[in-house]
């Protein structure tokens, strides 16, 4: 794909492990048309497929299901005495989302700072994570296991993070990151924000599992907000 039709790069992030959770949060509306049109047509780096949806057979009619944050608690009621449905609200966590576990994913991030990135939550672009690297956007699909959440939100903000830190020159950060990372611009990116994502306590990652220290020195130098020497 020429990178002359490249309008800014678009990156995601997805796996073949686990299958959507049961709860899924509400998508918001994360562009307006005309700039999701620009989106879907921008070149896309790929690993793996997304899993399909499985579908999941609906409770017996004697079983009210109530949702407690990310799990889900099974009520059973008796069909004779009619008892009323048992509910407990979901617990709430405030953040720039409308998904609970995702704020909790980027509250902990450690080196987060605000300004570098805005989150969405959409399964638009049918992979797990994805990165504007133009402006920081970062679109995040509500079909990620639980178990992933953290390792994806930590991933696509690192390459936030870095084009941050080059004041969103994209030439100037491929430069950077593959005399520093190696593997050419594409994998570079990636291989860098792997190892920021190790750095910050993710325990998942897609591309390297980061044991080479010069890389690790570098993701330590790009989450402290400075440029690779």
């Amino acid at each position: 794909m020429s990178p002359k039709a490249i309008s800014f790069a678009l990156f995601a992030v997805v796996a073949m492990l686990g299958a959507p959770e049961s709860v899924v949060p509400r998508v918001q509306q994360a562009r307006s048309p005309s700039v999701v049109a620009q989106l879907a047509a921008a070149p896309v780096a790929l690993t793996h497929v997304a899993p399909a949806t499985k579908s999941v057979a609906s409770a017996p009619a004697t079983k009210s299901v109530a949702t407690v944050g990310s799990k889900v608690a099974t009520v059973v009621t008796s069909s004779a005495s009619k008892l009323p449905t048992v509910t407990t609200p979901a617990k709430i966590v405030h953040g720039p989302t409308s998904w609970t576990l995702l704020n909790q994913a980027i509250a902990r991030i450690p080196n987060h700072r605000s300004g570098v990135a805005t989150w969405f939550v959409t399964n638009r672009y049918g992979h797990w994570g994805a990165t504007d690297l133009a402006n920081g956007d970062i679109y995040i699909s509500p079909n990620i296991p639980a178990s992933k959440v953290y390792a994806v939100a930590s991933h696509e903000y690192a390459h936030a993070r870095t084009l941050y830190n080059y004041g969103w020159n994209l030439r100037a950060a491929n430069v950077a990151l593959n005399a520093w990372f190696g593997g050419g611009d594409v994998a570079a990116r990636e291989r860098s924000a792997d190892c920021m994502a190790i750095a910050e306590g993710a325990t998942w990652t897609n591309y390297t599992s980061c044991q080479n220290e010069h890389w690790r020195q570098g993701a330590r130098i790009l989450l402290a907000g400075k440029r690779l020497p």
